[in-house]
């Protein structure tokens, strides 16, 4: 990892922290069920995507429902309340500096590596069946948003998760 990388996935880690902290305190006694860090294709930002299971749109019953559940393009909480302005900051300067193929999978694994840390130290609490976490690029079919659905899951969330999308995006 490059140290420009490396200083990414660092301001990644602390806004992310920050900011899923702050979405819980804002949401008092609601039941959470998924997190995303959210860009597209061509990386262009990143920010946050959250949803409580409550604000899952559509119904259980509904034929949409696992895309709604599973999607956080579907999702309403897109606030980063001001924390990832320095992420974006830093993406800026990174694409500056690398030709746009380098830029993309840097930025990727740097968001990547982010969640899968936090992931780790238990931010998001434990893996159940009633939480979800994944990188997701909108209109995408990279294989990143199948791999952190795979690594940050329970295996029962992960295979409802590759029913809907596909185990190869």
């Amino acid at each position: 990892m490059s140290a420009a990388s490396a200083t990414l996935k660092d301001a990644l880690s602390v806004a992310t922290r920050a900011h899923y902290q702050r979405y819980v305190a804002t949401h008092p006694g609601e039941s959470y069920y998924g997190y995303s860090l959210y860009t597209d294709d061509d990386v262009s930002s990143i920010g946050p995507a959250a949803t409580r299971a409550s604000g899952i749109s559509v119904s259980p019953s509904d034929p949409m429902w696992v895309c709604y559940k599973f999607g956080p393009h579907e999702w309403r909480d897109f606030d980063d309340f001001g924390l990832f302005t320095e992420v974006n900051a830093i993406l800026k300067e990174l694409y500056r500096s690398l030709d746009f193929a380098s830029y993309r999978t840097q930025s990727l694994q740097a968001a990547y590596d982010a969640l899968r840390d936090l992931e780790a130290e238990g931010l998001f609490g434990p893996r159940s069946e009633n939480r979800y976490v994944v990188l997701w690029l909108s209109d995408s079919s990279d294989p990143i948003m199948e791999k952190a659905a795979r690594e940050f899951n329970c295996p029962t969330v992960y295979a409802a998760f590759a029913k809907e999308y596909g185990t190869a995006i």
